[in-house]
Parts: C-alpha cells; structure tokens; sequence
C-alpha cells in the first residue's frame, strides 16, 4: 500500500493511491522551491500513469491565469520542467496542473 501526502494551502492531506479515486489516474505533482525568489527558476516534477494532455498555469488569488507555462501531450512516466517567468511580481499565486481528467492547485509564494 502507498500514500501521498502533500501540503494543499498548509494542510496535509493524505490520499491512499490503491483506492480509486473519481477523476484520478494517480498522478503526482510536485514543485519547488516554494516560496521562490523573483527572477529565480521553478521546476515542477510531475508523473502520469498513462499518456494525457499536460497544462501548467500561474493564477492570482483570484483564479486569473497569469502565465501559461506547459501545454502538451505527455506521455506516461515521470516528467521535469524548469520555468523562469522573471514577469512574477513578489505575492501569492496558485500553481495548477491538469492532466487529462486530474488536476492539482497548489500554493506558489514568490518573494
């Protein structure tokens, strides 16, 4: 049996991978640093169980795209990208990942 635990918003929530979970192929997602400098690169690591359309976007506090980073098909595997997005004022932002029919947002504090 495995876990994942993560931090969504400073709460740890663990989720069981071997239950089937509605919407969950049992990707991983996982980023950091967190908080980062300006001007300093992000890498986001993310896994897929089967092949998926990946998209990886900036959101103010309100839900707003503020950046596109990632948009394409994955296959299934591990996967690692580094993003430098100098645009990125110091504040709060949210990072959300979608592939296929799952989808993580995550805090994302850039100082």
């Amino acid at each position: 049996m495995c876990s994942l635990i993560f931090a969504l918003f400073g709460q740890t929530s663990d989720f069981d991978l071997d239950e089937k979970i509605p919407n969950q192929s049992g990707e991983l997602v996982k980023f950091y640093p967190n908080p980062m400098i300006k001007g300093q690169s992000l890498t986001v690591v993310y896994q897929s169980n089967e092949p998926c359309m990946i998209s990886i976007q900036i959101l103010d506090v309100l839900g707003n795209p503020v950046s596109d980073l990632e948009y394409s098909i994955e296959t299934e595997g591990e996967h690692k990208i580094k993003i430098l997005d100098s645009s990125l004022d110091p504040g709060n932002y949210m990072l959300k990942v979608v592939c296929g029919n799952y989808f993580k947002i995550e805090k994302l504090i850039v100082r």
